[in-house]
């Protein structure tokens, strides 16, 4: 997961906590941490509903949390802001 993202331009990023070979903390600490992708927008979709889940991958670097199952309308409700704040021509990129 860290490979892919370090080989390609990437402004989004959907991840969840639960992967195969890599838990999505480690993919996350990994993005802001080594890879250093403090511009990356990280959201994480996850089936995990404890608040602790959500708490601890808000702190380690994650924009936003979408618990699953969600609609196409509450992941557009998250990703709307997200989408205005990459295409801010402030953003300078």
């Amino acid at each position: 997961a860290l490979k892919g993202l370090a080989e390609t331009r990437t402004d989004l990023l959907l991840v969840s906590l639960k992967l195969r070979g890599m838990d999505g903390f480690k993919v996350i600490r990994g993005a802001r941490s080594y890879l250093r992708l403090y511009d990356l927008v990280i959201v994480v979709v996850s089936s995990m509903a404890q608040m602790s889940y959500e708490i601890a991958a808000l702190n380690i670097g994650a924009d936003a949390y979408q618990r699953k199952p969600f609609t196409q309308a509450q992941i557009a409700a998250h990703l709307k802001p997200v989408v205005r704040r990459l295409c801010d021509p402030r953003r300078g990129v």
